[in-house]
Formats: structure tokens, sequence, C-alpha cells
């Protein structure tokens, strides 16, 4: 997992649609998340940034991410997570991580990665962060994965992305 950089950039049911206002986003086995915000989910940012993602991926010669949609589903509620409970980290207040959330609910891999990322002005600049940024670029590049969910949501006056990477 990467930790973040100087640029804010560091993976079920979802109560909304792209664009739409929602409470939060839930996750079928794992905790309600608290509704201190309203968000909205930015779905076309989400498919855009899988666009460069796997633009950049092909240059390199490797294999396109597909997305998996329970991945989506947690990359989403990481995101809603850190802006419902108002805190930028792979590590939750209460100690837990995303891939303890991924075993809570049966998922089952061999590698994973995990890339976070706000800012205030563009969810697309997002993915400018994370290649941007060694580690979080290596997560991108990585050769063992081959799917992503990605989860990118407005809300607390901020665009909050999570990718979650896994095989």
């Amino acid at each position: 997992m990467n930790t973040s950089n100087g640029n804010n950039a560091s993976n079920t049911d979802v109560v909304s649609k792209s664009g739409t206002n929602a409470t939060s986003v839930n996750v079928q086995g794992l905790p309600n998340l608290p509704t201190n915000y309203s968000i909205s989910m930015q779905n076309s940012a989400e498919d855009k940034i899988l666009q460069l993602m796997n633009e950049k991926r092909k240059e390199a010669g490797l294999q396109p991410l597909t997305i998996d949609n329970t991945l989506v589903q947690v990359a989403r509620y990481k995101s809603d997570d850190m802006i419902q409970n108002n805190f930028f980290d792979h590590t939750n207040p209460d100690g837990t991580k995303w891939t303890n959330w991924l075993h809570t609910i049966g998922y089952t891999y061999t590698t994973a990665g995990e890339n976070i990322a706000y800012n205030t002005s563009d969810p697309v600049e997002l993915f400018n962060q994370w290649w941007n940024s060694p580690g979080h670029r290596a997560n991108m590049m990585n050769e063992k994965y081959t799917k992503v969910g990605i989860g990118v949501i407005y809300g607390n006056n901020k665009y909050m992305g999570t990718q979650e990477f896994s095989n």
C-alpha cells in the first residue's frame, strides 16, 4: 500500500446514481457509514481515470486493467469513509484497512494495492496526482494487477479518489 505525498495522493449497494446527491455508500457486510456530508458519485471521472490509466499501461506493453465491481464498491466506500469521517489515510481511525474489508466480505486475492488522493478542483486531476507520484504510478503500472476498482466521490467540498488493485 502506498502513502500520501505532497499532492494529497496516496482501493453492495451504492445509494447514488452518477452525479446525484446521496447520503452514503453502503457495502453489504460492512458497517454503515455516517452521513455527515451529502455526496455525489463521479462516475464519469472514474471512467476517465480508467481510460487514462489503461492508455499508459498499453503504451508500456502491459495488459489493461479490468473493472472489478466488488473493488469499485470498496473504493467508493473508502472514498466516502474518508469524506464522512474527515480523514485521509490508508488506515482508518478505528485501525482497519481496506484489506480488512475485503476479508470481511469474502473477496480473495493474492496481491493487492491501494491509491488514495483528493483535491478541491477537478476529479480527473486525481489521475495526474497519482501519475506524478512514483509509488502511486508503480501501483497503476504493476503487471501483477489485473483488476481495479475506482471510486471518486465529491463531498465536504473536495473530490476524494480511491483505486483498489488486485489480481
